[in-house]
């Protein structure tokens, strides 16, 4: 049995060279940009880079067909991503940063939104998440917010 296009064919020719070509391309740029914006861990790009594959080909798909579209389109995507699930902290990224530390420095948590710092007090391991557990540091009082 052979499969047979419904796409006339010149339509067919465009859409082949932008799945073929154009697509990955802005696939490649997108994540090129991603990284520019802040440097990652190889678990985080290579999860962009699937969820900008599947949303640039949904795209193409849906007939977009402009390379700078696509890569606006998926990099929008991916911060919309990153939006909903919140910012991602591997353990691969707690790794990458700390290892420029020396083992003496000691490490403060601090909420720039509170203006209060917090003491580490227990890592929690589970199946799929690492929990950091913290206590708010009882010599620094939180900072009443302005109501809006």
């Amino acid at each position: 049995m052979t499969l047979v296009s419904r796409r006339p064919p010149v339509q067919q020719v465009v859409t082949e060279a932008v799945e073929l070509v154009v697509a990955p391309a802005a696939i490649a740029r997108a994540l090129q940009l991603y990284e520019q914006l802040q440097p990652h861990d190889t678990s985080v790009i290579l999860q962009a880079r699937k969820i900008l594959t599947q949303h640039i080909f949904g795209m193409v798909d849906q007939g977009e067909l402009d390379e700078k579209k696509l890569i606006v389109g998926g990099l929008a995507h991916l911060k919309a991503v990153e939006r909903d699930q919140g910012p991602l902290l591997t353990v691969g990224d707690l790794k990458s940063e700390l290892s420029r530390w020396s083992n003496e420095t000691p490490v403060t948590f601090y909420s720039p939104l509170r203006e209060q710092e917090f003491r580490f007090y227990r890592y929690r391991p589970s199946d799929s998440v690492l929990v950091l557990e913290i206590n708010e540091f009882p010599e620094t009082s939180p900072v009443v917010l302005p109501a809006p």
